[in-house]
């Protein structure tokens, strides 16, 4: 989901996800972490074990979603499953501090396993109701829109979303 997360040694925004070149960061497999502006490793940093990618800070409280986040998909949910997309999205807002019931949780469970094409109209509630939330953290001239997925958007053009 978004991690609104920052590289320990330069301070860039970092996200979650491969590096564009694999074939010579193998060693980084488990620490998927990249600099948002280039999709590049994390700065380097000296371990006991040698040379590795820096692990990211989540700073606490996190930084409200700027448009330096603009074009990010949301982890999971570049989904064609509409139902699927749907709990992805709400999942998103949860991860970033949405609160679900116990029932809540239940019932959006066995929405998710409804038959039919069609999400059912009680879903698409807690959809936007995860979009709502998702919104409020974001800081002016910011949001998060649906297309193929969940991403962050700004009225600034963008050359398409970053994967």
């Amino acid at each position: 989901m978004v991690q609104v997360a920052i590289c320990p040694m330069c301070s860039r925004p970092a996200r979650r996800a491969g590096p564009a070149d694999w074939a010579h960061q193998r060693s980084l497999w488990p620490r998927a972490w990249v600099h948002l502006h280039n999709s590049q490793p994390l700065c380097p940093v000296l371990n006991p074990a040698g040379i590795a990618s820096a692990a990211p800070l989540l700073p606490d409280p996190p930084p409200p979603i700027g448009p330096e986040l603009t074009g990010v998909w949301i982890d999971g949910t570049r989904i064609p499953d509409h139902r699927k997309q749907c709990i992805e999205i709400v999942r998103a807002a949860v991860s970033q501090g949405l609160t679900l019931t116990a029932a809540g949780r239940t019932e959006l469970a066995a929405l998710a396993r409804q038959p039919g094409e069609d999400p059912p109209e009680k879903l698409i509630d807690y959809v936007e109701r995860a979009l709502d939330y998702l919104n409020r953290l974001c800081t002016p001239g910011v949001w998060f829109e649906v297309d193929e997925g969940l991403i962050v958007a700004t009225d600034r053009p963008i050359l398409g979303p970053i994967v």
